[in-house]
């Protein structure tokens, strides 16, 4: 066996034990073991998607999610999962009053994913226009003819 087999061998068994691990409620231990794996073979996805998993705070989640989409750039979970963060982040900012960085953070969600609903209501809110407010209302509006 090679050196290379031997070191990308390290890290999935890492991973295993990452893994179990998490299944058993040992978060800080998964968390520990995904980032030794992760210095080892940088670019299985399955690790950094685990250490968004685990990710206690959502920029450590972006950031995890970022490192998949760069190396695999269609990643639909990861797509989907950083649509999701940056939503839930937009939402924290604006509820923070943080409006610019609101406004980014879902402006980012919905370019990824231009059928997130409460992407488009938050930014509604945080739009500083009676136009940009009405043209974000109407996406709603366009995704669920039925909102309340």
């Amino acid at each position: 066996m090679s050196d290379v087999e031997e070191v990308g061998g390290q890290g999935t068994r890492l991973l295993e034990e990452a893994v179990q691990a998490a299944h058993r409620g040992d978060d800080g231990i998964a968390r520990s073991l995904l980032l030794h794996a992760s210095g080892i073979e940088s670019t299985l996805d399955s690790i950094w998607l685990w250490l968004a998993h685990l990710s206690s705070s959502l920029a450590d989640r972006e950031r995890y999610l970022r490192i998949v989409l760069a190396n695999h750039p269609g990643h639909f979970v990861a797509i989907a999962m950083l649509a999701d963060t940056l939503c839930e982040e937009g939402i924290a900012a604006a509820k923070a009053g943080a409006r610019d960085r609101a406004k980014a953070l879902l402006i980012g969600a919905i370019e990824i994913d231009r059928s997130k609903e409460s992407a488009w209501l938050w930014l509604a809110a945080v739009e500083e226009t009676k136009e940009q407010k009405r043209h974000d209302l109407s996406e709603v509006l366009a995704l669920d003819p039925h909102h309340r």
